[in-house]
């Protein structure tokens, strides 16, 4: 997957190691697009790993990413490795927010997303034309749609101090930011609460204060 500012890079499914509590990918973060970061090439790259959070919110969970000086190709045409299936034993409400980490930068899917926020946009007050901004909620579908609980939220409440013993929220762990403008090139969906999506996949990661399906 490729965006503006970098690529994802994920082991291939013939490498990957046995341990299923970590990534077995990361995005590389070259401040610009790259002419050999193209779907199927494998690479070799260089440079800083860093936590980053790319967000100016100071709640915001890190991304783990290289911050490139070298990325060479090696070769072309390879085949993608297979997402992993994201179902509704994964996204639970007793889920930490931190559980999806070990899926970060990796190729996710889901099978039947059931929308539970709609898109957002903007409209043009002149021409009455309404543009969809591409990003909305979903859940595993014959899930719940869960709503706003009570309660500071978890994150918010896991960066401050003496605040006492308050009721906290969630943030509802079983529903799933997606971004379909996450990817370079991409075009954005246009979807609203109770519609059904099928065969959705992408690259899960960090936006909007959650892990987001790009």
């Amino acid at each position: 997957a490729v965006r503006q500012d970098g690529f994802f890079l994920q082991t291939p499914d013939a490498k990957r190691d046995a341990d299923q509590a970590s990534s077995d990918a990361i995005f590389v973060f070259t401040r610009a697009s790259n002419k050999i970061a193209v779907r199927g090439n494998l690479l070799e790259v260089s440079g800083l790993v860093r936590e980053v959070a790319y967000h100016s919110e100071h709640r915001e969970l890190s991304t783990t990413s290289i911050d490139a000086d070298k990325v060479s190709l090696i070769s072309s045409g390879n085949k993608l490795p297979q997402p992993i299936v994201l179902n509704a034993s994964m996204l639970r409400p007793d889920r930490a927010s931190t559980w999806l980490e070990r899926f970060e930068n990796m190729r996710v899917s889901m099978p039947k997303m059931l929308v539970v926020a709609p898109a957002g946009g903007r409209l043009n007050d002149v021409t009455a034309a309404s543009v969809s901004d591409g990003r909305f909620y979903g859940v595993v579908f014959g899930t719940a749609r869960p709503f706003r609980e009570p309660g500071i939220p978890a994150n918010e409440r896991a960066s401050q101090k003496n605040v006492g013993n308050v009721t906290v929220f969630d943030e509802n762990p079983e529903r799933l930011h997606v971004d379909s403008l996450g990817q370079a090139k991409a075009i954005a969906m246009s979807v609203d609460v109770g519609d059904v999506i099928t065969g959705i996949v992408g690259v899960l990661a960090q936006a909007n204060d959650s892990y987001s399906l790009f």
